[in-house]
């Protein structure tokens, strides 16, 4: 009987210790992620479009500070949208 309990409280131990890490995982995870949107967000964009996924983290971040987010647009319609965007900034300078 004693050895059972010391096993169970051995895997009690181990499974605290592992919370206690995953939490300090996501903590960390959290703050990389902030640091990342706060990169961002120094160039003080309206909207943020990528061809890649994004977070719901820094999703969550972004759209705090005002910031929407396109994601996933495919290769082709980004290089419209920035020769588009380049057209328009042309025509504001003249």
């Amino acid at each position: 009987m004693a050895l059972l309990t010391k096993v169970r409280s051995t895997c009690a131990n181990h499974q605290v210790i592992l919370a206690c890490m995953c939490r300090r995982i996501l903590q960390l995870e959290e703050e990389m992620v902030q640091e990342m949107c706060s990169d961002v967000l120094r160039v003080k964009p309206d909207l943020v479009i990528t061809e890649k996924g994004v977070s719901d983290l820094a999703q969550h971040f972004l759209m705090k500070a005002g910031v929407s987010v396109i994601r996933r647009v495919r290769k082709t319609d980004n290089n419209r949208i920035a020769r588009y965007e380049q057209f328009v900034s042309e025509l504001i300078l003249y």
